[in-house]
């Protein structure tokens, strides 16, 4: 979805991006576009998606987040679910980590997912 698409879809709703164009992909890491509620009205900005690792993962190493949360009944990610914390992605896809890494670089891959 396009800035001309979204806002023909939502109406008009205050720019944060300085202009900047967006992908309609959206992968794990980078900045993405996210339409939230504002005292002053719905606001566009670009923002990495996902939520705070639960403690138990961290172990002291520097904590990138996570964006892949299965188990919303766990106690850990109750306070981000209220509609405060809430967010719309303007997006026709979304990425994610494959469960194995490549056996070249170690990394795990990315892999989009169509909606």
């Amino acid at each position: 979805m396009n800035k001309t698409q979204l806002q023909q879809a939502v109406g008009s709703y205050i720019d944060l991006t300085n202009g900047a164009s967006f992908d309609e992909k959206i992968y794990p890491d980078y900045p993405a576009p996210i339409l939230r509620n504002n005292l002053d009205g719905i606001e566009l900005g670009l923002s990495r998606w996902g939520m705070p690792t639960p403690p138990m993962y961290v172990k002291g190493k520097t904590d990138k987040g996570i964006t892949n949360m299965r188990n919303i009944s766990s106690r850990h990610w109750q306070r981000w679910l209220g509609v405060a914390s809430r967010c719309l992605v303007p997006s026709t896809s979304f990425s994610e980590y494959a469960q194995d890494p490549d056996p070249k670089t170690g990394k795990k891959k990315a892999t989009l997912v169509c909606y």
